[in-house]
């Protein structure tokens, strides 16, 4: 959704939708239906532009590090567990608009960081003693301020999905 605001009623106005993104992290479950996890998220830079004659305008957004801390409850149904999540999120980002008329470019850039909440829910299958396939969807708030303290700030939600691999360890 991130274009959507910055777009307003600019009909010439597109942006990323989707982009991939890389995510590492642990989960500790002291009982087989509650667990604790630490986790890091890097997706790829976002990028939009719009125009509406003699104004133009590019945006890109970088999420340099989401680093999300929640608690799980599950339901355990043999080798497959679901679960729903919650909890926090604290972010690094940077917002670059260079803004166009006729001649004339304009550069702003906002670098924030801040703390927000996150919920979502997901299942893993143990396919083998130590190895699961798991699938996941989350909703993120990611409020920022202003590393360079002017009073803007970055108010946004992220929609994630995940899959991949899960090892158990010990």
């Amino acid at each position: 959704d991130l274009f959507v605001l910055r777009c307003g009623t600019v009909p010439d106005c597109s942006g990323d939708d989707m982009s991939g993104a890389f995510t590492a992290g642990a989960t500790f479950w002291p009982v087989r239906w509650l667990g604790f996890e630490g986790s890091y998220l890097k997706p790829s830079k976002l990028a939009g532009a719009g125009t509406t004659a003699p104004f133009t305008f590019t945006e890109t957004v970088e999420i340099h590090n989401l680093v999300n801390l929640v608690a799980k409850v599950a339901l355990p149904l043999g080798p497959v567990r679901i679960y729903g999540q919650g909890g926090g999120n604290w972010h690094e980002s940077t917002s670059t608009s260079v803004q166009t008329l006729g001649a004339e470019s304009t550069t702003f850039s906002l670098d924030t960081e801040g703390w927000g909440w996150t919920f979502g829910g997901g299942l893993e299958a143990w396919v083998a003693p130590r190895f699961a396939l798991y699938g996941e969807a989350n909703i993120a708030q990611l409020n920022g301020d202003d590393r360079n303290n002017s009073s803007s700030g970055f108010d946004n939600r992220m929609r994630s999905y995940l899959f991949g691999a899960r090892f158990k360890i010990f």
